[in-house]
């Protein structure tokens, strides 16, 4: 049943990641469409501007006519002052010119203000291109950002998907048909982890019999408030800064030593780098010796490569890339040098990864790279 706990924990961090991708991925048509609707608004924005410019220019050359007609009809009037004979129609000829250039003088004033109008749309014309330009990259890189985004969460879903396909053949049916029923009905979480007699998912206090039944992790436990699987990770040790590494007791030394059929790492790593403030621990020539030995006699590499991971679980480098969790042979309690070094680097790398152990300290690799950083160095005494 252990084997399946901790299969089960393992599938519900899949399935639980699966989820959120697909929720994310689901998203992304709709942030697409918010996207390219900004640069739709933009070209919206500039049809906007130019067709109230064009309506100000034929508004301005309308009014221009106008004043045009207006200042032909006056000038034919005052002709026509000249020729008449009686004074009724002189006057009737002085009003009829007074209202047209009224009129000319209002069409005057229009004209003007057709004309500051023009040149103000002309300005949000330019002012809506320029912003329409920055729409365009703006919404282009957004596009290509949300592309690339995409299919990294796509990749990072097959990738899961056929984790998920491999670990669930692992898990006994029994097992499996429990935590699809309750993962069904709790949203995807189907196991809660217990810490200090608390279920870590509904926050309700654990029994203390029943707590230290689920501290086996034997078999399974339910919470009885919300019915999920109750599973306890041991805390990992944790290393005093300020103290030394514990160590074994001394074991006779050997004289001659046989190295492994293999080397994982070169036997002198570049160091580019400390992880954070690197301590200086002080370690016995016995206590090295008692690790070499149960390096010989287990058949690691020299130096020593290790795997550890959130949980704390610390097994041997056996393989290229993941370590299947059946291959995983816990080291837990085997070396205090050992759970200490595992503690250190879990310390920096809550995630976990890959460290090596040689005479000189400890070490994982930068990044993907083949560089080492030393986060611990051994000073070796007696």
């Amino acid at each position: 049943m252990r084997a399946d706990l901790e299969r089960l924990i393992d599938l519900q961090q899949v399935d639980l990641r699966l989820q959120e991708l697909t929720r994310q991925i689901q998203l992304f048509p709709e942030q697409r469409a918010q996207t390219e609707q900004q640069l739709t608004d933009a070209r919206h924005a500039i049809e906007a501007a130019r067709q109230r410019h064009t309506d100000s220019l034929t508004e301005r050359k309308k009014l221009e006519l106008d004043v045009q007609q207006l200042e032909e009809k006056i000038s034919k009037h005052k002709a026509q002052l000249m020729e008449v004979k009686s004074n009724d129609a002189y006057r009737a000829l002085q009003q009829e010119i007074e209202h047209d250039e009224q009129r000319k003088a209002s069409a005057e004033d229009r004209e003007l203000e057709a004309m500051l109008a023009a040149d103000e749309q002309e300005q949000e014309v330019k002012a809506a291109e320029a912003q329409l330009k920055q729409a365009e990259q703006r919404v282009t890189a957004e596009l290509k950002r949300l592309d690339t985004e995409q299919r990294t969460r796509e990749q990072e879903a097959a990738e899961l998907s056929a984790r998920r396909d491999a670990l669930r053949p692992q898990v006994s049916d029994d097992s499996l048909d429990v935590y699809d029923r309750i993962a069904g009905a709790h949203g995807g979480i189907a196991l809660a982890e217990v810490r200090e007699e608390i279920c870590q998912v509904c926050l309700i206090h654990i029994r203390p019999q029943t707590f230290a039944e689920i501290r086996r992790n034997d078999h399974m436990c339910y919470c009885e408030s919300c019915r999920r699987i109750l599973y306890y990770v041991p805390p990992p040790k944790t290393v005093d800064a300020t103290a030394e590494l514990a160590c074994a007791p001394p074991v006779k030394r050997r004289k001659t030593r046989k190295k492994a059929a293999h080397t994982a790492i070169p036997t002198a790593p570049t160091i580019v780098g400390q992880a954070g403030q690197m301590r200086t621990v002080t370690i016995s020539q016995s206590d090295l010796d008692e690790f070499r030995d149960l390096q010989i006699k287990r058949r690691w590499d020299w130096p020593a490569v290790f795997s550890t991971n959130e949980y704390g679980r610390l097994w041997p480098y056996v393989t290229s890339g993941a370590t299947p969790i059946g291959d995983r042979e816990e080291l837990r309690g085997l070396s205090p040098i050992l759970d200490a070094v595992a503690d250190e680097y879990l310390s920096i790398r809550p995630e976990g990864g890959r460290f090596f152990i040689d005479e000189r300290g400890t070490f994982h690799k930068k990044d993907e790279s083949t560089q080492l950083v030393q986060f611990l160095t051994f000073h070796i005494s007696g």
